[in-house]
C-alpha cells in the first residue's frame, strides 16, 4: 500500500495500539507542539468555513513519552520558525523525534534555516498552507525537505474561501502536488462511510490519484470507528488498498463524483468504496 495513514495524537494507549509493532500500524506519529499565533489565525473558521479548530498542548514530556513507545518513526510540528525556532528544534531531537514539520512556511529562506539548524539530525518536512507557499511550491520542491503536506483549513482562511475543499476543486493541490518529489499529501482519513461532507472514498481516491504518500487520520476517526482504531485503521487500508487497484476508467469516474460533489451537484450514483471489515 503506497498512501499511508498518520497519526497524530500523544496519547500513549493509542500510539501504542497504532503505533506498535502490530500488522496493522499508520505509517508515524506526530506530536503537535503549534500554537503561537495559531488561536488568532483560525478565529471565525466556524462561521468563515464551517470548521472547528483545535489547539494542542502537547510539549517535551508527551515527545519524549511517544518516542519510548512508537516502534514507527515519530515527527514533531513546531510552531512556525522564528529566530527562537533553533532551540524549540534542539528540544525536539533530544526528545526523540526523526523529524521535525514546518507550518505556516512563507519563504524558502525559513525552510534554509531549519534545515542548516537540523545539520541532517532529523528530517524537515513543511506544511503548505499559506498563499506564498502555494505560489513558490516549484522553489520548495528543490529543497532537501522530507515531505511537504498541504493543509485545507488554514489555506482556505488565508484565501477567504468559502469553502475548505476550494483547491481541491480549482486545482491548487494538484498544481502544488506536482512540485514536489517528497513524499506529498492533504486532507485527511477517516473509515470508509465516514466523512462530512466529503465522502472519505472520494478524498482518498484523489490522493490515490495525485500519487499521494501519506496522510493524516482525521480528529473524527476515533467516532467513526466507534472506538475500535485498530479494526477502523484496517478497514481504511482494505479502502486504500481497493482505490490503488481501481483501473483507469474507475479513477476518471471518482474523480467526476468528486468534483461534482464539491461543487454541491453530487451525481445520482455514487459507487460504494471497499467493503469495511468486521473484527
Amino acid at each position: 500500500m503506497t498512501l499511508q495513514p498518520y497519526l497524530f495524537s500523544s496519547d500513549s494507549s493509542l500510539v501504542a495500539a497504532l503505533g506498535g509493532s502490530g500488522p496493522d500500524r499508520v505509517g508515524g506519529v506526530v506530536v503537535d507542539w503549534e500554537r503561537h499565533g495559531k488561536l488568532e489565525r483560525q478565529a471565525g473558521a466556524r462561521e468563515r468555513i464551517g470548521v472547528d479548530t483545535q489547539i494542542n498542548e502537547e510539549g517535551p514530556e508527551e515527545l519524549m513519552e511517544v518516542s519510548s513507545i512508537a516502534k514507527v518513526p515519530v515527527l514533531c510540528r513546531l510552531n512556525h520558525w522564528t529566530s527562537k525556532s533553533p532551540e524549540e528544534l534542539e528540544t525536539a531531537i533530544a526528545c526523540g523525534a526523526s523529524e521535525v514539520l514546518l507550518p505556516i512556511v512563507r519563504t524558502t529562506e525559513e525552510v534554509e534555516a531549519a534545515l542548516d539548524a537540523a545539520r541532517g539530525r532529523v528530517g524537515v518536512g513543511i506544511m503548505v498552507e499559506t498563499i506564498e507557499a502555494t505560489r513558490i511550491a516549484d522553489l520548495l520542491g528543490e529543497m532537501p525537505i522530507t515531505r511537504a503536506f498541504l493543509g485545507l483549513m488554514d489555506l482556505a482562511l488565508e484565501r477567504r474561501s468559502v469553502s475548505i475543499f476550494d483547491a481541491i476543486a480549482d486545482g491548487t493541490v494538484e498544481r502544488v502536488r506536482s512540485s514536489f518529489e517528497v513524499p506529498f499529501g492533504f486532507a485527511g482519513l477517516t473509515v470508509p462511510g465516514g466523512g462530512r461532507p466529503i465522502p472519505v472514498h472520494l478524498l482518498a481516491g484523489e490522493m490515490v490519484r495525485l500519487g499521494c504518500e501519506f496522510s493524516f487520520l482525521r480528529r473524527s476517526f476515533i467516532g467513526d470507528s466507534g472506538d475500535a482504531p485498530v479494526p477502523g485503521l484496517r478497514s481504511i487500508m482494505t479502502m486504500v488498498e481497493h482505490l490503488e487497484s481501481r483501473s483507469l476508467g474507475e479513477i476518471d469516474d471518482d474523480y467526476r463524483d468528486l468534483i461534482a460533489t464539491l461543487n454541491g451537484q453530487p451525481r445520482a450514483e455514487l459507487r460504494s468504496p471497499a467493503p469495511r471489515e468486521s473484527g
